[in-house]
């Protein structure tokens, strides 16, 4: 539940930095400057992207901070701070972001909103699915037999990310802004 909560504050956080760049009317200004809108569709991707990763390593340090200060917790935090757990983090953030980042460059303001939930009801639902962290059978590990499984995951993870950005630039490349 730890992680969990970490990705909903993440994902939380990347809205509200989308929403505050939506109001403040940055796109037209990006698009007066001599930029490719292939370019911003990259910088948009990068940033969210580099967002995530400092989001989670500070939401990781605060668990390591917090199993150093609080060693009989009733949370384990060695279940939340190892390479499965990252592995199942990007495969979250990548469903989550695979649906709103074009989102990002379709939809107005209130488009956005409402596209964010379902994006985060399927990232949601995405996770129990395919790794079952929520079981007792949960191992925080990989073993040997999970390599063609995991494997499978992540390209289809990483086809949903790269269909998501030719779709964020075709979107955004016929927009009139």
């Amino acid at each position: 539940t730890y992680m969990m909560y970490g990705y909903l504050f993440i994902s939380f956080s990347i809205l509200t930095l989308l929403l505050i760049e939506k109001r403040g009317l940055s796109e037209l200004c990006i698009c007066s400057l001599p930029i490719t809108r292939v370019n911003i569709v990259v910088a948009r991707f990068l940033s969210v992207g580099l967002m995530v990763i400092i989001l989670l390593a500070l939401w990781y340090l605060a668990g390591v901070l917090a199993s150093v200060l609080f060693p009989d917790a009733v949370s384990n935090f060695s279940y939340a701070l190892n390479v499965k757990s990252l592995f199942i983090s990007f495969v979250f953030f990548a469903v989550f972001s695979s649906i709103l980042l074009p989102a990002v460059f379709w939809f107005r303001t209130t488009g956005l909103i409402l596209t964010f939930i379902p994006a985060l009801i399927c990232a949601i639902l995405t996770v129990p699915m395919l790794f079952y962290p929520y079981m007792n059978s949960y191992r925080p590990y990989f073993e040997l037999s999970d390599l063609p499984t995991y494997s499978l995951i992540a390209a289809v993870t990483l086809v949903a990310l790269l269909l998501s950005f030719l779709l964020s630039m075709q979107i955004y490349r016929s927009k009139n802004l």
